[in-house]
Parts: structure tokens; sequence; C-alpha cells
């Protein structure tokens, strides 16, 4: 029987997703909604915010004692605290993994490609009509009426996680579990022969 775990991470929200011999068994989110800021002053404040995430993180792991922990890749930020934030916390579980289990990263683009996550030529209408809708609603001074033009909001890959789950595990997630379908997705992925990410 293997087990296999999928860690979206992040500070605030970290999606996880473990899978059982290929099954969906369990999956969730874990959240730390208290601002860096609450933790003290800085820098030691990015530090004891990290440690608690990160216990989190490390105790559900125990929890479910899988195998192998794949992990999603850190991409840029265009905050460099964020991405301090989410680069300690990295660390910081990796290090609590150590010698317990192995760990396993997926690059974003990787995990999504192997699993066709992708914005379809409808959703790229969509996104277009949208833009253009919001161009003449600025050009006129008027608020944009998206319900009377049908339609919603910009469609993105975290949308389009979100309904490949949905209709591949017949889940209802919506906007706000986007973590939970990364988690569920990468580990979808990882199952299906992804490419490991070697650190180059």
């Amino acid at each position: 029987m293997t087990r296999v775990l999928a860690l979206d991470l992040s500070k605030s929200s970290t999606g996880y997703a473990l899978f059982i011999d290929s099954q969906l068994s369990n999956y969730g989110n874990l959240k730390n909604d208290k601002p860096v800021h609450q933790y003290g002053s800085y820098p030691w404040n990015y530090l004891d915010c990290i440690e608690y995430s990160a216990q989190l993180i490390l105790d559900k792991v125990r929890e479910l004692n899988p195998e192998i922990v794949v992990v999603e890749e850190t991409n840029g930020s265009k905050s460099r605290y964020t991405q301090k934030v989410l680069e300690f916390l990295h660390f910081r579980v990796l290090m609590g993994l150590r010698a317990s289990v192995r760990v396993e990263y997926l690059n974003t683009s990787d995990w999504r490609r192997q699993i066709g996550v992708a914005l379809s030529s409808l959703d790229k209408r969509q996104n277009a009509k949208l833009s253009k809708a919001k161009s003449k609603a600025k050009r006129d001074g008027v608020k944009l009426d998206k319900k009377k033009l049908g339609i919603k909001g910009r469609i993105n890959k975290k949308h389009i996680a979100i309904r490949y789950c949905n209709g591949k595990f017949g889940l209802s997630l919506r906007a706000k579990d986007n973590d939970i379908a990364d988690a569920i997705g990468i580990a979808t992925a990882y199952l299906a022969g992804c490419p490991i990410a070697t650190g180059q």
C-alpha cells in the first residue's frame, strides 16, 4: 500500500492531499490566518510565524503517515517578504521531514502539463471578452456590469485546477479551495509520472 501526500505549501493556507494506492483518501487545508506582524518584531516574527505554520504541517504529515511527500516547487513573487516567508517555510518543513520520509518536488508548469490543467480556447475567449468589456467600461466612465454581459471573473489556472478536481474526483471545491485543488493536482501528476524537479 503506497501512501503519497502532496503539499501546496503556504504560510496562510497549505493544501494537502493523501493518495493511498493511487486513490484519493484525505484532503484539506491547514490555516494560519494570523498576520506575520502579529508575531512580534522583525526579523524574529518571521521565524515565529513560520515555526507555527511548519508545526501544523509536520503534525499533519505525522498523522497521515505517508511514504512519499510531494511538494510544489517555489515560484518567484513580486513581494520579497512574501517570498522570504515561503522560502523559510519550505526550509523548515524540509528540515522536519529530512530523517523520516522521502520528499520529491514538482515544478508547477510540469505538474499542470502532466494532467492538462490549462486554459481552454473557450476560457481564453471568456477572458478576452472580459478584458474588452473592462476597457470599454473604463472609456465610457461606467461601472462594468458583468452579470448583464453574462461574464464572470477572469479564469486562471487556479480555477482550472478546481474544475479538474471536481470533474475527476466528484468533489465540490470552490474558489477558496484552490490550495486543496493544487495539492490534489500535484499528487495526481506525480502518480501519473510527472518529471521530478532536480534543483537545476
